[in-house]
């Protein structure tokens, strides 16, 4: 896949959270954006992303995913997940579970911050 670290993070955040405005996914991936606008203008390009105004506000830009953006953000999520198993097998020394709850307080801690931010 010829997919930058952004794009890739990009993609992740509108298949998990779909139909977010380009407003939104600057302040969830804290992202410049000008940067985020370029990102999506490029992956829009690749037929990977598609941008239409919001219906009830023209000055919001909803993002959602193509088949083929879901397609690779399917492949990225299977990837990042077989890293995770092989991770895991290599160091039976870190416990999957307690690695894994403390990281998902560390999102939930970065993700209520940016809400108030």
């Amino acid at each position: 896949m010829d997919i930058r670290a952004t794009e890739s993070d990009l993609l992740l955040v509108v298949y998990d959270f779909p139909d977010r405005t380009q407003k939104m996914l600057a302040a969830n991936l804290r992202l410049d954006p000008s940067l985020l606008a370029r990102t999506v203008k490029h992956l829009e390009k690749q037929q990977l992303v598609t941008r239409s105004h919001d219906q009830n506000d023209q000055r919001q830009i909803r993002i959602r995913l193509t088949p083929a953006g879901e397609k690779i953000a399917l492949t990225i999520k299977q990837t990042l997940k077989d890293w995770w198993h092989d991770f895991f097998v290599a160091h039976p020394e870190v416990d999957e579970t307690i690695f894994t709850e403390q990281l998902q307080r560390v999102y939930a801690g970065m993700t209520a911050h940016s809400e108030h931010v």
